[in-house]
């Protein structure tokens, strides 16, 4: 018996390096040999991959051959100087949905922002089914609330074994490092609950401790540094001895692309709180948790004082990281969903 045929959009390990069990995994050619972002990076791990020329016709013939069970899709443009890039998008996935109404589109959405995103919005029309990086309520009460009909947590940044960590042997050339953006403003206080507070803990670890920044925006005295893309920010968290973090959302088991990267990358990572963390880790033991900023900073120096301890930690958040967070293992979890939830 032939399993029935899923597409998926990313990652471009899936259908390649790993293969499904319960599927037929069809990697969709829409974003051609190299996937690229918008501003010419090469995408890898990232969404928001740029379309080329003839990718959408060579979707649509496929979708008419083979009529797929699912269609598992992330935010995705095409540069024709439309508003956000997102209205030819949108009309192209309606074409899909037309030519095959019995497909199950699945949105990928991995940016929670507190409301319906333009690129969720767009797409709200075709979609049967959301995932997202949180199983907070209020988060999935969003998407229900805009009619769709299942909404279900998948992780939506994993990582390759191969490509994280593997030089984690490599000597730290700084103590701290934290991959985010600011996002404060006086003028939009609210617009992110946390950003005041990360902003104030970010400057405090800077303040205390040899710590690489990289992320848009500014911190008050501080230097950070652009955005990295690639293995290049793969590497980067092993320039330093500890990975730091803090979201700007409490939503339930929130967990960002840069959590999955820091214990990916086997050093320890110190994280504000998330809230039912503690159904999937275990405090000092895969990572490191707190409430408050005091005891933030008492956590990064106890670690540095300690390397043996923290290379411990460091090591089993790695080891359960590919457990539960590599392309592998999500690929396991999405045929399960596929399977019980969205089929």
């Amino acid at each position: 018996m032939k399993k029935p045929v899923v597409v998926v959009s990313r990652p471009m390990q899936w259908g390649t390096k790993f293969q499904g069990k319960k599927f037929n995994l069809h990697p969709l050619t829409l974003f051609g040999i190299e996937p690229r972002l918008k501003n010419g990076k090469v995408a890898l791990d990232s969404v928001g991959t740029v379309i080329v020329n003839d990718g959408m016709e060579r979707a649509l013939e496929f979708f008419r051959q083979n009529k797929p069970a699912a269609f598992l899709f992330s935010s995705m443009y095409y540069p024709d100087g439309s508003e956000n890039q997102i209205r030819t998008v949108a009309h192209f996935v309606e074409q899909l949905k037309t030519i095959s109404p019995s497909t199950k589109f699945i949105y990928w959405n991995g940016n929670q922002q507190g409301y319906l995103d333009y690129n969720a919005a767009a797409f709200l029309p075709c979609l049967d089914a959301v995932l997202t990086n949180t199983r907070d309520p209020a988060d999935f009460k969003i998407f229900e609330d805009a009619g769709v009909k299942c909404v279900a947590t998948l992780y939506q940044f994993g990582f390759d074994p191969e490509e994280h960590g593997q030089n984690r042997k490599r000597r730290p050339k700084y103590d701290c490092f934290f991959a985010g953006s600011q996002t404060y403003s006086k003028k939009n206080p609210q617009k992110y609950p946390n950003s005041k507070w990360r902003y104030d803990f970010i400057l405090a670890v800077a303040n205390s401790f040899r710590t690489l920044i990289h992320g848009k925006g500014t911190w008050a005295g501080v230097e950070s540094h652009t955005y990295l893309y690639g293995q290049e920010f793969y590497d980067t968290f092993l320039k330093a001895s500890v990975v730091i973090g803090a979201n700007h959302w409490d939503l339930e088991r929130y967990y960002t692309r840069r959590t999955v990267y820091a214990l990916a990358s086997g050093r320890p990572y110190v994280v504000r709180e998330i809230p039912g963390m503690q159904y999937d880790f275990e405090n000092k033991k895969h990572l490191c948790w707190f409430k408050d900023i005091p005891d933030g900073l008492d956590m990064i120096k106890w670690l540095l004082k300690h390397p043996v301890e923290a290379g411990k930690i460091g090591e089993a958040g790695r080891k359960i990281a590919v457990e539960r967070f590599s392309w592998e293992a999500l690929l396991g979890q999405f045929e399960d969903l596929l399977e019980n939830t969205i089929l």
